[in-house]
């Protein structure tokens, strides 16, 4: 039978089976989270839902490495150092950067506003370090503005950046500023520059958003689950048949007898009563490793290797500093760089004859034997002096530890050649050679002087 051959009512109940020539939605799903989302006409509305909001959502993955970039920023030790015309580095104690190193201004440390600009950064893409001057001219303070109170404004006509600051809150609108600031007195640290703005940056929370999401839906789905149905520990099982009655009688009287396992009650089954505990499912194991390999991207995002943030099991004290090693060299080591550049400019330092440096030291601060072990190769190979590695360990300084010390043996090797010569030149000469007689000058002067006086007389 053609499609023409079939009479019109049955053509409309296929049309309506089908849903041909009919609309299909808009529909809606609501999410393990309470949220309604929209759901296309073809669509299902698998995965969806899945953003987050920082402010409100505390991913713990997140939180690990915030808190990570903020205990690595307070332990950075601000430094300042000259170097003269013949390459002689000492440090400053005496300018302005360093009369800041301990405290940033009147209500914060240094090492505080260092912890909130590097979690900053990582959570915002940047932080703004805002320097306030003395009448000389000099930077007196350094303030950390909060995020979301200011923004890069470019007047339209010189092309001119700078920035706009409202004390009193948030900054919505251009005419809620109550500041002003010209760039020369604002650092903005950021982690990468963001491609439309590059006086702006991005945070690396933006790439693991996703995985964030997926984190955060997951751990919101186990607690309703749990929440709302009942997942028992375990069985009993019993080889007899039971009614009804017996069963409530046997549930009733187990219960009360495992109220006490949480204070170390001991249950006692007796009938040929067998306890079974329950493992977790597959389901379970793949979404704690779905939860697993989320928390790998976050720290992956950030730069962090998973193990600081106590995501592997292979982790210990033994080499956790060779992972701050590895975190320093590839990814934190950039951020302090560039802090440090960052402050340069706003002190007005050139970077050569003068430049600041945040010390690592705390950061790669060993165990008592391996610090041993490097600083007596560091002192026999003459690096370091034994009085540098007493103040770093806070010690006080002895007497003649300034020098630097080098073992004789270590001979430079344009010098090997000479004394290699020099020692084959003594084997070919004889061995042993006649000593000249030395004259006995004094008794000559005395013998001549006897000779002068007879002749005197």
């Amino acid at each position: 039978m053609r499609l023409n051959e079939i009479p019109q009512a049955l053509r409309k109940g296929f049309a309506n089976l089908f849903g041909e020539g009919q609309p299909r939605g808009q529909f809606f799903g609501q999410s393990e989270r309470g949220n309604y989302f929209g759901i296309e006409s073809l669509g299902d509305g698998w995965q969806r839902n899945l953003s987050i909001n920082l402010s409100t959502d505390r991913v713990p993955a997140i939180e690990g490495v915030l808190h990570l970039h903020g205990s690595a920023g307070a332990q950075l030790e601000l430094q300042v150092f000259d170097t003269d015309a013949d390459g002689v580095v000492t440090q400053n104690v005496t300018c302005p950067a360093a009369r800041l190193s301990a405290n940033a201004n009147a209500y914060e440390t240094m090492a505080d506003l260092q912890a909130r600009a590097f979690r900053q950064v990582v959570e915002f893409g940047h932080a703004a370090v805002l320097a306030v001057r003395d009448e000389r001219h000099a930077v007196a303070a350094l303030h950390l503005l909060d995020p979301g109170t200011w923004d890069v404004v470019v007047d339209p006509t010189t092309r001119t950046p700078f920035i706009s600051v409202n004390q009193n809150g948030m900054l919505y609108k251009p005419t809620d500023a109550t500041m002003v600031v010209p760039m020369r007195d604002v650092f903005i640290f950021k982690w990468s520059a963001r491609r439309n703005n590059p006086l702006l940056g991005d945070s690396p929370l933006k790439a693991a958003a996703k995985a964030a999401g997926i984190h955060s839906v997951l751990s919101d789905s186990q607690g309703a689950f749990f929440q709302n149905q009942r997942r028992p520990s375990g069985v009993l099982t019993v080889d007899q048949s039971l009614t009804r009655e017996q069963l409530a009688q046997l549930r009733g009287a187990f219960d009360e007898q495992a109220k006490a396992w949480a204070s170390g009650g001991l249950p006692i089954l007796t009938g040929g009563l067998k306890f079974q505990a329950t493992t977790l499912t597959s389901q379970d194991a793949e979404t704690i490793a779905t939860q697993r390999l989320s928390n790998e991207e976050i720290a992956r995002a950030c730069g962090v290797p998973p193990s600081l943030i106590g995501q592997s099991d292979t982790s210990s004290n033994a080499n956790s500093s060779a992972l701050i090693e590895h975190w320093l060299s590839v990814s934190l080591g950039g951020l302090i760089n560039r802090f440090e550049r960052g402050l340069d400019r706003l002190f007005a330092h050139d970077g050569r004859t003068r430049r600041i440096d945040l010390n690592t030291d705390a950061l790669l601060r060993l165990n008592l034997q391996t610090r041993a072990e490097s600083y007596s190769k560091m002192i026999q190979g003459g690096i370091t002096s034994p009085n540098e590695v007493r103040r770093r360990e806070g010690l006080s300084p002895v007497v003649g530890g300034d020098g630097v010390w080098l073992q004789r043996q270590m001979t430079n090797v344009d010098l090997l050649a000479q004394l290699n010569a020099a020692e084959l030149q003594g084997k070919v000469q004889p061995a042993h050679v006649a000593a000249a007689p030395t004259k006995n000058i004094a008794a000559e002067v005395i013998s001549a002087f006897r000779t002068a006086r007879r002749r005197a007389s």
